[in-house]
């Protein structure tokens, strides 16, 4: 009897949780009642901020304002710290420390200077093709960089606010600094270039007005979009993410949005990758030409086709907050996995998860590696000997691991500051490994 009427007292618990917040979600009628209630519920930080308690929070570090400072860094010599000549990937390594004014710089396995492109002023000054104004937004920050053979070098801006939207631009300037052209709607975090030279942007803007279908979304709110560009820097098209997802047989993703996201991030879209028709095989539904992208604040990964404006396949997997998310050769994720290592107190881990039945089958580090934690950012590449690249943003530091977790190569960037409270801060946002052969651009230089 006991037995009986307790488990209908949780069944009723239960249905009405699971009410209240349908009520909330879609604000339907009583909704304000029951938020006020839930609101009761959150905790508010010494500066006013609200730190939600969600199921994106469990297990790990609940986001915040606070996120997005950097926390001084744990090595305080800058410069090469771990050199394995033996097991290392030979070649240059590109990076991009995230403070204005800084140069991006081609460095050898000594980290030594190749090659440094510094960021022309008529390259973010400008009349914008979005019409939107910044206001008395910092300078410009170079987030992301990518070399061609020739030394010209593209390169996505985003200004040093931390208010959202925070995207600049996007610039093409030779292996000189001479700019070529400009982009200046608010492209954001990466790019990737298509085989045909095209150039896969992602760009985001405030949406005052609701979308029909999203009535439930608090406003304004961010919309993400998928840009892509000439090799000259035309926009071809654009697609909005939000409506691939409506138009999916995905769009139930939409539940794990909130509703009152942060500075209205509603998915936080910081990866687009092409697929070749080798990776898209190992996606059900893929093919050559979609992009892999990442949409962090839904914990999701999703194969998006732009000619359909729509998702073919997503998962929500081991990883949290994510970014970086790629196809590797064998046919697994490889994802830079901001805050799902939960045994860790929810500090970064590096992915290899199988998309099909997404075990987990490789990571860095284990309970017993050196230490890794970036709240945001961070980049990730597979080398062709089999190790792992790896950019530790908030800590200023690059890495490469083997497969079984020895570091054989650990630069601390030189580029660092000290903050207003006296904290040694550095930032690398992305680096690359790039093959010397690759770049020819070097052995013509005057």
């Amino acid at each position: 009897m006991n037995r009986w009427f307790f488990t209908l007292i949780i069944a009723v618990l239960v249905l009405g949780i699971s009410a209240g917040s349908a009520l909330i979600r879609f604000d339907l009628p009583l909704s304000n009642s029951l938020r006020g209630a839930f609101d009761a519920g959150k905790t508010v930080t010494s500066d006013g901020f609200e730190i939600k308690s969600d199921i994106h929070t469990l297990g790990a570090k609940p986001s915040g304002p606070y996120d997005f400072i950097s926390p001084p860094v744990r090595d305080m010599d800058p410069g090469v710290a771990v050199f394995d000549a033996d097991n290392v990937q030979p070649g240059y390594t590109l990076y991009t420390p995230f403070f204005f004014g800084n140069t991006i710089r081609l460095v050898d396995m000594f980290g030594i200077s190749l090659h440094e492109w510094s960021i022309p002023r008529d390259a973010y000054i400008g009349e914008r093709q979005d019409g939107f104004d910044l206001g008395d937004s910092s300078l410009p920050m170079v987030s992301i960089a990518h070399v061609y053979p020739n030394g010209d070098l593209l390169i996505v801006f985003s200004h040093g606010r931390e208010k959202q939207p925070w995207g600049y631009g996007m610039a093409k300037i030779d292996k000189d600094s001479r700019l070529l052209w400009t982009y200046l709607k608010q492209v954001h975090h990466g790019l990737d270039v298509m085989p045909d030279g095209k150039i896969i942007a992602m760009v985001h803007t405030l949406r005052a007005e609701h979308r029909p279908g999203l009535e439930w979304v608090t406003t304004p709110f961010q919309d993400d979009f998928v840009a892509i560009l000439s090799p000259e820097g035309e926009e071809l098209s654009r697609v909005s993410v939000l409506e691939a997802i409506q138009n999916s047989a995905w769009a139930s993703l939409l539940m794990y949005a909130d509703p009152d996201a942060y500075e209205g991030d509603l998915l936080h879209l910081n990866s687009a990758r092409y697929l070749d028709s080798e990776q898209a095989a190992h996606i059900p539904g893929a093919a050559e030409g979609d992009l892999l992208i990442s949409l962090r604040n839904l914990d999701v990964v999703a194969v998006m086709n732009l000619n359909e404006s729509s998702i073919k396949w997503a998962a929500r997997g081991p990883w949290h907050m994510q970014h970086d998310a790629q196809m590797l050769a064998n046919g697994n994720l490889l994802i830079f996995d901001n805050r799902g290592d939960s045994y860790r107190g929810g500090a970064s881990r590096i992915l290899e998860v199988d998309p099909q039945t997404l075990g987990i089958q490789w990571r860095y580090p284990t309970a017993s590696d050196d230490p890794l934690y970036t709240v945001v950012c961070g980049s990730v590449q597979r080398l062709a000997n089999g190790n792992t690249l790896i950019s530790e943003t908030n800590n200023g530091r690059i890495l490469e691991v083997t497969r079984s977790g020895e570091i054989v190569w650990d630069y601390r960037i030189p580029e660092r500051y000290i903050t207003k409270g006296g904290e040694l801060v550095s930032k690398a946002w992305h680096a690359e490994r790039i093959d010397p052969a690759a770049l020819p651009f070097l052995s013509t230089a005057n």
